[in-house]
């Protein structure tokens, strides 16, 4: 059984609340001054409060509201012009179509961009957005980085273990769910590829 967002919701929470926890016992302690503990207790409630937990209520409120068949390639250079995400190369045409929410596919592809450049160094290529046509009329678009890589044998789990957001990876795995497709992470030598999976396009 495949995870879905809400097992990477709860991955991605229980870090500082584990954090908070193990703090937590050290107070328990017989130290006379816990003030680092008690202060890594606080940043930790304070991250979870102030930013993880409204990041995950916003991705679980994503939802389909329009769709329509048209140019992934359009879709995805509208999408990084809007936001501004600059230092990503995408491929020439020409690309497939896709039957999808434009909106929320453009902001699956912003937050793969945004974690492909996160992983990479100075000097290093940019990454790069292509897409194909596969198996059975799926449509794949990937996002290719020759950063940091990821941890060995974590390209077979659903986050990527390197530098960048985790919690825009939640939210193209909800987006790729909502559209019945999938998200997967491959390593690469150097850096590794996202594979952002629709079904085929309507006629």
């Amino acid at each position: 059984m495949g995870w879905s967002e809400f097992d990477l919701i709860d991955h991605t929470l229980r870090g500082p609340l584990n954090t908070a926890l193990v703090n937590l016992e050290l107070l328990s302690s017989s130290r006379p001054e816990p003030v680092r503990e008690i202060e890594r207790v606080r940043e930790e409630i304070r991250r979870l409060a102030n930013t993880l937990m409204p990041a995950m209520f916003d991705i679980l409120s994503l939802e389909i509201t329009a769709v329509a068949r048209g140019n992934l390639r359009s879709m995805v250079t509208r999408a990084l012009e809007a936001h501004s995400l600059a230092g990503v190369d995408v491929a020439p045409a020409p690309w497939p179509d896709a039957t999808v929410d434009g909106r929320l596919l453009g902001l699956a592809v912003v937050h793969l961009a945004r974690n492909a450049l996160a992983a990479t160094p100075v000097g290093a290529r940019r990454p790069e957005i292509t897409a194909a046509t596969g198996r059975e009329g799926w449509v794949d678009v990937l996002v290719r980085d020759w950063g940091v890589g990821m941890a060995q044998g974590h390209s077979a789990r659903p986050y990527p273990s390197r530098r960048g957001y985790l919690g825009g990876v939640v939210a193209v795995a909800r987006i790729a769910r909502l559209h019945r497709g999938a998200v997967s992470f491959e390593s690469m030598d150097p850096g590794a590829v996202v594979r952002l999976s629709l079904p085929p396009t309507s006629e």
